[in-house]
């Protein structure tokens, strides 16, 4: 009910001038930008991949190449600000293995005139992606609600306080129940895609979004022999052509977090691919 009162809040003080930039124009200054930097590291033929989005507020530009953070910094602003997204975002270089931000800046280093982190450091040899994050602006501060207005809501808000307190919010019982379902490996092994967690004998370790990608596919095409072609087609989708042996790298910490149950395996199967084995 707090979320519901903020929500009330915000629709009655936002400005009716908001602007609202729509996914598609993000999509395509995020391939304009990857375009841009492509152009710069003297490559002018290579394929502007599809932007990959992660749920409303994270949109992955895949390129598979070592990017120079400078050309990230020089070129992002600018390409955003066409689109009119000046405010409330970070850019970011993300390592293609690991799927960890490597190197970034955000929108408000370059409107107060700070100093952009992460400038003139050392980078990694690793392959990059082109991370950029929404984040929700603030309500103005220049408008109040009106007094009335504001004196109803706080009633809803401390009546539904006291209601919840008499009685469990069945709403609440069925998103534990959607959070706590998951796969089950095997009989002291499961694994949650949702939330990305992996549980062994009642302990759990978290998982990031590609290995949890990766281990939702094997696990439903468990026995299955199953090629190196068709895991990435599943996994990485299309993101152009694997970098080297970034599938034998998550496979080998698929193995190392599996590795506490001996009735879960990932076979190698050698000169096709892998099988998933769990159960036994």
């Amino acid at each position: 009910m707090l979320a519901i009162l903020v929500i009330l809040f915000s629709s009655v003080i936002r400005h009716e001038d908001t602007v609202v930039i729509q996914p598609e124009r993000i999509d395509l200054a995020l391939r304009k930008l990857g375009h841009e930097i492509l152009l710069q590291m003297g490559d002018s033929s290579s394929t502007v991949s599809p932007v990959e989005r992660r749920g409303e507020s994270n949109y992955v530009l895949p390129l598979g190449l070592e990017v120079d953070y400078t050309l990230l910094r020089r070129f992002g602003p600018e390409i955003l600000g066409e689109i009119g997204l000046e405010e409330h975002y970070s850019l970011s270089l993300l390592n293609r293995e690991t799927d960890l931000i490597e190197l970034g800046f955000d929108w408000l280093s370059l409107k107060t005139g700070d100093r952009v982190p992460c400038l003139g450091r050392d980078q990694t040899e690793v392959c990059h992606d082109i991370l950029l994050t929404l984040y929700p602006p603030p309500p103005p501060q220049d408008q109040k609600l009106p007094a009335a207005m504001a004196g109803g809501l706080l009633l809803i808000f401390l009546g539904s306080w006291w209601w919840q307190r008499k009685s469990p919010d069945p709403q609440m019982e069925s998103a534990t129940e959607v959070a706590g379902s998951g796969i089950t490996l095997s009989p002291v092994t499961t694994f949650d895609p949702v939330v990305q967690q992996l549980t062994i004998h009642g302990v759990a370790s978290e998982l990031t979004f590609r290995e949890a990608k990766l281990l939702q596919y094997l696990a439903e095409q468990r026995g299955e022999v199953l090629s190196r072609e068709a895991i990435h087609a599943a996994v990485w989708g299309s993101e152009g052509v694997l970098v080297g042996r970034s599938l034998d790298v998550f496979i080998s910490r698929l193995r190392k977090k599996l590795a506490a149950d001996e009735a879960v395996e990932i076979a190698t199967i050698h000169g096709i691919g892998y099988r998933f084995l769990a159960g036994k």
